[in-house]
């Protein structure tokens, strides 16, 4: 199969200093596929050094929250200006509270988006080498919850639920990847599910219909805890 990569960009050579900004704009423009999002998280678990491994998989699950976002959203053609990274929401942490601000997730997601952030931050900007065993990073990992997946989930036939003892076992840079990955999928899994407007017609209220006529009713999937 091949890589399904929108920006192996075009036949016509790039030129201009312009032109290759532009180019390399359009890298963080474009909008995230089903595609995109298997080969980059292929990426991201090949990756063996700690430093690179935390920045792409978390980027991984930030561009799958944008996504999300724009779901939720419907941005439309504004998105570029909203989420190009001058925009108001180009970072992480403005993601992150867009995120719970428009209910697409509650308090326990939120927590471990942030420590999420903030690993992927130490790993970005610390100007000594670290991995995933130093003992800030251990500490952060272990603040992280590890999600219940939403349906459909590709399993094994001899899968069996894992109890508590097994999940707390899991641990630094295993639990980092694992926590990421799995709320990754849950927000694709969201993002997949679009939101669906009601017939005002076909809803009564004690007000009657004139008061429903005057609303839009729409049908979103329920938050992540």
């Amino acid at each position: 199969m091949t890589t399904p990569d929108a920006e192996r960009t075009t036949s016509t050579p790039l030129k201009t200093v312009e032109e290759v900004q532009k180019a390399l704009g359009a890298l963080s423009d474009t909008a995230l596929t089903r595609e995109h999002y298997e080969e980059y998280l292929k990426q991201a678990h090949s990756e063996t050094n700690d430093r690179g491994a935390a920045i792409i998989i978390s980027t991984n699950l930030e561009n799958v929250l944008q996504a999300a976002l724009e779901n939720r959203l419907q941005v439309g053609p504004k998105r570029p200006d909203l989420f190009r990274f001058s925009g108001p929401l180009g970072t992480f942490d403005n993601k992150i509270k867009m995120g719970e601000a428009l209910k697409i997730f509650g308090s326990q997601t939120k927590k471990s988006l942030m420590m999420i952030k903030d690993i992927r931050n130490a790993f970005a900007h610390a100007k000594i080498p670290i991995g995933f065993t130093n003992p800030a990073v251990l500490a952060a990992c272990r603040y992280l919850m590890i999600p219940q997946l939403l349906p459909p989930v590709s399993r094994p036939s001899d899968w069996k639920p894992e109890t508590q003892e097994q999940l707390d076992a899991i641990q630094g840079k295993l639990r980092f990847s694992r926590v990421c990955d799995d709320i990754a999928h849950n927000l694709l899994i969201l993002t997949l599910s679009k939101p669906s407007k009601i017939p005002v017609d076909s809803i009564d209220t004690e007000e009657g219909n004139v008061f429903v006529k005057h609303r839009d009713v729409w049908v979103v999937q329920k938050p992540l805890p």
